[in-house]
């Protein structure tokens, strides 16, 4: 719940309506399906994990983390957490989201792609 609230409390500027936020979850939920399948290596996430530098950090991701199922899962429930933003049921928001948070391997990824969204935004 305190992830879910973080990730509103980082994207607030992008959340609208409940049908833009529903239209939005529609769509990761389509590259989810369509993402790459590969496992990420605890090694691999500790370097990104740990990289300071955020052009590092923002090539390390793209390189080992960008178009993965592990990212897409990450883009789904930061979509689900916009949701918290409208007048949506907040108990089936939380419920919608448990199916892509089911570990602390999910957490961190939720959390290094707040991360490279916000780097994202800076740079543009």
């Amino acid at each position: 719940i305190i992830l879910a609230y973080k990730c509103v409390k980082a994207m607030k500027h992008r959340y609208r309506d409940k049908e833009h936020q529903l239209m939005k979850i529609r769509e990761e939920e389509q590259e989810l399906a369509e993402a790459v399948d590969r496992e990420i290596t605890r090694e691999e996430l500790r370097i990104i994990e740990t990289t300071k530098d955020d052009n590092c950090f923002k090539y390390v991701y793209r390189l080992y983390v960008k178009n993965t199922k592990a990212e897409e899962k990450a883009d789904c429930f930061i979509a689900w957490s916009g949701m918290l933003a409208t007048n949506f049921p907040k108990r089936r928001t939380f419920l919608m989201q448990r199916e892509y948070c089911q570990d602390m391997q999910d957490v961190k990824h939720i959390l290094l792609k707040l991360r490279y969204n916000k780097i994202r935004e800076d740079w543009r």
